[in-house]
């Protein structure tokens, strides 16, 4: 875009001030990227908010006053979207009008309906106050109205705006087409989920059309960009290729300079673990202060097995950012890995109370019930999270362990079939629904089952153990051997494989000493 000589030394006297103190404690409590970002990006998120706040009209609405906390706020979350553009500060967006909670909008079908923001064609976006603050404190919150609204104005996907969108980026005609493709693509395989009601990370509601997918995507983007990278790693490219901007690594690597190279390998390989330990030590020497690099490390000894030091780190975490319901769900994972299920039980139930729509906290919290055979209450906490998130796979697999427990077998084959269709990879359902065919004696089905769930887990004790009944059953006593053998060999203790390698080894006697007798 360019500018006159006014224009320029106008924004040049805007950011020769001093950035207000104050404003930076509200970044850091309503905009949970800021203390991940470098400090190069921090400082230039300071820059393009100062210049959104003084270059864009602010009004209140329903009995809202305009103050710092809210213009520091939204104009900071929207810079997010802006790290990686030059001179551009969303320049068909001319008024911010901001309720202080949900606004009511005309509805076609019933009337009216509640809404947290809205994008007009006319340069106006509206926005719920309460929403924004929400979803700026926590990395939780799936729905972010600014992000969202302010994608509209982004929008690459419809032939209005993606001949502008090329203009911003200086994208050539080749490359938006190809962002549209993918995206195409990406859209039409979450409306045939969605449809099949599976679940999905974008919100179901951006199977309405390219322009809602292109602003859900958006969203996922900026809140969770690691699980947006892993489930659906196309979109991620072309989103991260657009914004010119890579949060999934900058939330991992970047924050006060974490290189690359530091972090875990693909194979979580021991060396690498304590590469990346000894990098998070080294920036908290200096900086102590970091809580999201302690808690990176946490994670970090927690994969490497030195349980009290990543009990120590998040503890220190928590003297930090006592209100956020995903330390405790990280703490309780600790808290399992040193047996002590009370401790764990209490932090998960402390992040429900926190956050009571986080559906993980509901899911960590039913297999903890489960493993004390409290079926009733893990059922319960199986089914809110399902009613938080239908599409939690990991839900339906505990619904359907709690169900092959009450041997309740063929519900528990349909809730294990529903986890697989969301989540194929999902070994412990393939386990578990092998299991349920076994007990039911559908031998062919359960050894299907568990061939998938060792593929997945090569060293699933109890699936070596299973198959190994299975392929008895068949007939099959060589490999039930090798399978008896192979259970005992991960676990030792696995009784039960004692038993079937002792069946298999004399059924493979008998059948050699009637070889000999019939020659």
């Amino acid at each position: 875009m360019l500018l006159s000589y006014f224009e320029r030394r106008r924004r040049r006297n805007i950011l020769a001030r001093p950035f207000p103190e104050e404003w930076l404690k509200l970044l850091e409590r309503n905009v949970w990227q800021y203390a991940r970002l470098p400090p190069p990006q921090q400082a230039r998120l300071r820059d393009i908010l100062r210049i959104l706040i003084a270059e864009k009209d602010w009004e209140a609405c329903g009995g809202l006053e305009i103050n710092d906390e809210i213009r520091v706020t939204i104009a900071a979350q929207a810079a997010l979207m802006l790290l990686g553009f030059e001179e551009f500060y969303f320049d068909s967006l001319h008024s911010i009008l901001v309720y202080p909670e949900t606004f009511v909008v005309p509805d076609e079908d019933e009337g009216y309906r509640d809404q947290v923001g809205e994008a007009h064609e006319d340069g106006k976006v509206v926005l719920s106050w309460e929403d924004v603050k929400r979803a700026g404190a926590c990395a939780c919150e799936k729905v972010h109205p600014v992000i969202h609204e302010l994608a509209h104005e982004l929008d690459i996907v419809t032939a209005e705006h993606s001949e502008a969108a090329a203009s911003i980026l200086g994208a050539s005609a080749e490359t938006v087409r190809r962002w549209q493709s993918v995206l195409s693509e990406e859209f039409d395989a979450h409306f045939e989920r969605t449809s099949r009601e599976r679940r999905t990370l974008l919100e179901s509601y951006a199977a309405e059309d390219l322009s809602e997918f292109f602003a859900v995507a958006t969203e996922v983007f900026f809140q969770q960009p690691a699980s947006l990278r892993s489930e659906h790693p196309r979109l991620y490219g072309v989103l991260a290729e657009f914004y010119r901007q890579d949060p999934a690594a900058r939330l991992a690597c970047e924050a006060e300079g974490v290189p690359p190279e530091t972090r875990g390998s693909a194979d979580g390989g021991a060396a690498s673990r304590d590469r990346e330990i000894e990098e998070y030590s080294r920036i908290l020497r200096g900086r102590p202060e970091l809580a999201d690099v302690r808690r990176e490390r946490a994670m970090a000894y927690l994969e490497r097995g030195d349980l009290q030091s990543a009990l120590d780190d998040i503890d220190e975490v928590l003297t930090q950012e006592a209100d956020d319901p995903l330390i405790y769900v990280d703490r309780a994972a600790i808290h399992r890995e040193l047996g002590d299920d009370d401790a764990a039980l209490e932090d998960l139930s402390r992040a429900i109370r926190i956050c009571p729509e986080l559906a993980i906290a509901f899911v960590e919290r039913g297999y903890i019930r489960l493993d004390r055979s409290e079926l009733g209450e893990a059922l319960a906490d199986f089914d809110e999270a399902l009613r938080l998130d239908p599409a939690e796979d990991l839900a339906l697999t505990g619904r359907g362990d709690v169900l092959l427990e009450r041997e309740e077998l063929a519900p528990a084959i349909e809730e294990y079939t529903k986890a697989i269709e969301l989540h194929p990879e999902d070994a412990a359902a393939r386990e578990g629904r092998g299991l349920a065919h076994l007990k039911l004696e559908h031998w062919s089905e359960a050894c299907r089952d568990l061939d998938a769930a060792l593929r997945l887990e090569p060293d699933l004790a109890s699936s070596y153990l299973y198959r190994a009944e299975a392929r008895f059953r068949l007939g099959d006593a060589a490999a039930a051997a090798a399978d008896a053998a192979a259970a005992l060999g991960l676990d030792p203790e696995l009784r039960d494989a004692e038993m079937w390698l002792e069946k298999a080894q004399a059924a493979l006697e008998k059948a050699r000493r009637g070889r000999k007798d019939a020659r």
